[in-house]
Protein backbone atom coordinates (compact mmCIF):
# COMPACT_ATOMS: atom_id res chain seq x y z
CA UNK A 1 0.00 0.00 0.00
CA UNK A 2 3.06 2.47 0.88
CA UNK A 3 4.46 2.25 -2.75
CA UNK A 4 1.24 2.65 -4.27
CA UNK A 5 0.74 5.59 -2.57
CA UNK A 6 4.28 6.59 -3.46
CA UNK A 7 4.24 5.72 -6.55
CA UNK A 8 0.92 8.33 -7.25
CA UNK A 9 2.29 10.99 -5.07
CA UNK A 10 5.21 11.02 -7.38
CA UNK A 11 4.11 9.60 -10.42
CA UNK A 12 6.65 7.12 -11.01
CA UNK A 13 6.24 4.75 -14.10
CA UNK A 14 3.91 1.56 -13.56
CA UNK A 15 5.71 -1.88 -13.66
CA UNK A 16 4.08 -3.05 -16.90
CA UNK A 17 6.30 -0.38 -18.48
CA UNK A 18 3.00 1.76 -19.73
CA UNK A 19 2.74 5.47 -19.35
CA UNK A 20 4.01 7.44 -16.80
CA UNK A 21 1.06 8.49 -13.80
CA UNK A 22 0.43 12.26 -13.66
CA UNK A 23 1.96 13.25 -10.14
CA UNK A 24 0.05 14.32 -7.46
CA UNK A 25 2.62 16.36 -5.72
CA UNK A 26 2.19 20.02 -6.24
CA UNK A 27 4.38 22.60 -5.52
CA UNK A 28 1.30 24.82 -4.48
CA UNK A 29 -0.04 22.06 -2.15
CA UNK A 30 3.31 21.35 -0.22
CA UNK A 31 3.40 25.15 -0.12
CA UNK A 32 -0.20 25.57 1.36
CA UNK A 33 0.56 22.54 4.31
CA UNK A 34 3.16 24.70 5.20
CA UNK A 35 1.61 27.81 5.93
CA UNK A 36 -1.86 26.16 7.07
CA UNK A 37 -1.41 27.74 10.45
CA UNK A 38 -3.44 24.14 11.31
CA UNK A 39 -1.20 22.09 9.62
CA UNK A 40 2.13 23.71 9.77
CA UNK A 41 4.56 21.16 10.48
CA UNK A 42 8.00 21.84 13.03
CA UNK A 43 10.38 20.52 10.34
CA UNK A 44 10.06 21.02 6.86
CA UNK A 45 11.99 18.41 4.95
CA UNK A 46 14.43 19.24 2.00
CA UNK A 47 12.50 18.37 -0.79
CA UNK A 48 9.14 20.90 1.03
CA UNK A 49 11.36 23.36 1.31
CA UNK A 50 12.53 23.67 -2.33
CA UNK A 51 8.87 22.87 -3.60
CA UNK A 52 7.94 26.15 -1.05
CA UNK A 53 10.86 28.23 -2.49
CA UNK A 54 9.73 27.32 -6.19
CA UNK A 55 6.66 28.94 -5.31
CA UNK A 56 7.77 32.51 -3.59
CA UNK A 57 10.24 32.72 -6.73
CA UNK A 58 6.71 32.54 -8.94
CA UNK A 59 4.51 35.07 -6.50
CA UNK A 60 7.13 37.05 -5.34
CA UNK A 61 9.00 40.29 -6.72
CA UNK A 62 13.08 39.15 -7.04
CA UNK A 63 13.73 42.25 -5.06
CA UNK A 64 11.70 40.50 -1.88
CA UNK A 65 12.20 37.01 -2.42
CA UNK A 66 15.07 36.72 0.33
CA UNK A 67 13.15 37.98 2.61
CA UNK A 68 9.99 36.13 2.19
CA UNK A 69 11.93 33.13 2.37
CA UNK A 70 13.18 34.54 5.64
CA UNK A 71 9.33 34.77 6.95
CA UNK A 72 8.87 31.42 6.00
CA UNK A 73 11.67 30.36 7.85
CA UNK A 74 10.55 32.26 10.97
CA UNK A 75 7.25 30.62 10.38
CA UNK A 76 8.57 27.04 10.42
CA UNK A 77 10.12 28.02 13.51
CA UNK A 78 7.02 29.25 15.27
CA UNK A 79 8.73 32.64 15.79
CA UNK A 80 6.81 35.50 17.02
CA UNK A 81 3.36 35.57 17.15
CA UNK A 82 2.47 33.52 14.78
CA UNK A 83 4.18 30.75 16.67
CA UNK A 84 1.12 31.46 19.09
CA UNK A 85 -1.41 31.29 16.50
CA UNK A 86 0.26 27.92 15.34
CA UNK A 87 0.05 26.55 18.32
CA UNK A 88 -3.90 27.78 19.06
CA UNK A 89 -5.26 26.23 15.80
CA UNK A 90 -2.80 23.11 16.25
CA UNK A 91 -4.73 22.85 19.72
CA UNK A 92 -8.09 23.22 18.56
CA UNK A 93 -8.10 20.37 15.97
CA UNK A 94 -6.50 18.16 18.66
CA UNK A 95 -9.05 14.84 18.72
CA UNK A 96 -10.67 14.01 22.35
CA UNK A 97 -9.86 10.56 23.42
CA UNK A 98 -13.77 9.96 22.64
CA UNK A 99 -13.21 11.21 18.72
CA UNK A 100 -9.66 9.09 18.68
CA UNK A 101 -11.83 5.85 19.49
CA UNK A 102 -14.66 6.27 16.84
CA UNK A 103 -11.96 7.22 14.08
CA UNK A 104 -10.57 3.71 13.36
CA UNK A 105 -8.46 4.81 10.44
CA UNK A 106 -5.96 7.90 9.63
CA UNK A 107 -8.51 9.17 6.98
CA UNK A 108 -10.87 9.19 9.43
CA UNK A 109 -8.92 11.38 12.19
CA UNK A 110 -7.88 13.62 9.65
CA UNK A 111 -11.17 14.43 8.46
CA UNK A 112 -12.64 15.01 12.25
CA UNK A 113 -9.74 17.26 12.11
CA UNK A 114 -10.52 19.40 8.64
CA UNK A 115 -14.07 19.51 9.93
CA UNK A 116 -12.61 21.24 13.24
CA UNK A 117 -10.33 23.84 10.90
CA UNK A 118 -11.19 27.35 9.70
CA UNK A 119 -10.75 29.79 7.01
CA UNK A 120 -6.71 29.58 6.84
CA UNK A 121 -6.39 32.12 4.28
CA UNK A 122 -8.68 34.45 7.04
CA UNK A 123 -6.77 34.17 9.71
CA UNK A 124 -3.12 34.76 7.14
CA UNK A 125 -5.55 38.11 6.05
CA UNK A 126 -6.16 39.16 9.82
CA UNK A 127 -3.23 38.06 11.44
CA UNK A 128 -0.14 37.93 9.47
CA UNK A 129 0.99 41.37 9.30
CA UNK A 130 4.02 39.41 11.00
CA UNK A 131 5.06 38.37 7.58
CA UNK A 132 4.06 40.68 5.10
CA UNK A 133 5.82 39.39 2.25
CA UNK A 134 4.37 35.89 2.76
CA UNK A 135 1.18 36.85 3.60
CA UNK A 136 0.18 38.02 0.42
CA UNK A 137 1.17 34.92 -0.92
CA UNK A 138 -0.39 32.49 1.30
CA UNK A 139 -3.60 34.19 0.83
CA UNK A 140 -3.95 33.78 -2.84
CA UNK A 141 -2.54 30.09 -2.47
CA UNK A 142 -5.06 29.35 0.53
CA UNK A 143 -7.80 31.00 -1.49
CA UNK A 144 -7.41 28.52 -4.58
CA UNK A 145 -9.67 26.24 -4.56
CA UNK A 146 -8.69 22.16 -4.38
CA UNK A 147 -10.91 21.81 -7.50
CA UNK A 148 -8.18 23.39 -9.60
CA UNK A 149 -5.77 20.67 -9.08
CA UNK A 150 -4.36 19.41 -12.26
CA UNK A 151 -4.99 16.05 -12.38
CA UNK A 152 -8.71 15.31 -12.89
CA UNK A 153 -8.77 11.84 -11.65
CA UNK A 154 -8.64 12.88 -8.20
CA UNK A 155 -11.59 15.25 -8.26
CA UNK A 156 -13.49 12.80 -6.24
CA UNK A 157 -10.51 13.28 -3.30
CA UNK A 158 -10.55 17.27 -3.30
CA UNK A 159 -14.17 17.03 -3.04
CA UNK A 160 -14.11 15.15 -0.07
CA UNK A 161 -11.77 17.69 1.65
CA UNK A 162 -13.47 20.97 0.10
CA UNK A 163 -16.77 19.34 1.55
CA UNK A 164 -15.45 18.84 4.95
CA UNK A 165 -13.67 22.45 4.57
CA UNK A 166 -17.26 23.62 4.52
CA UNK A 167 -16.40 25.04 1.09
CA UNK A 168 -18.82 23.63 -0.96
Amino acid sequence: MAQAVFQRWTGTQHSNGSDKTVALRCDNHIFAWVIDPYFTPEKVADDFMRACENVLKIHVPADNYSNSLSELESLILREGAWGSVIRQCQSDIELSAQEVRDSRTHVAKTIKKLQKTRDSAGIWQTRGDQFPNLSKVAVKILQVSPHSCSVERVCKVNYVYVCVRGCV
